[in-house]
């Protein structure tokens, strides 16, 4: 039987690499910027949220601009 819907692209593994440090990269950028309207030491743990987020973000970005690109179609 046909298939009436197509599957969908497959993402590469550098693309979602990228795509989900952008993810932690912007959860960073909000947490940041709630930290600068209430710094205090009762916000410590937001702090240290958003430096894993960040440091996650660079991480994964490592590994996006590392990775061997894609080969072309033949």
């Amino acid at each position: 039987m046909k298939k009436l819907v197509p599957d969908p692209p497959l993402i590469s593994p550098e693309k979602k690499a990228i795509r989900t440090a952008a993810e932690h990269l912007e959860n960073a950028i909000f947490a940041a910027a709630a930290l600068l309207a209430l710094h205090n030491q009762h916000h410590e743990g937001m702090l240290n949220d958003a430096l894993v987020e960040m440091r996650m973000s660079r991480a994964l970005l490592t590994v996006a601009l590392t990775a061997p690109p894609e080969s072309p179609p033949m």
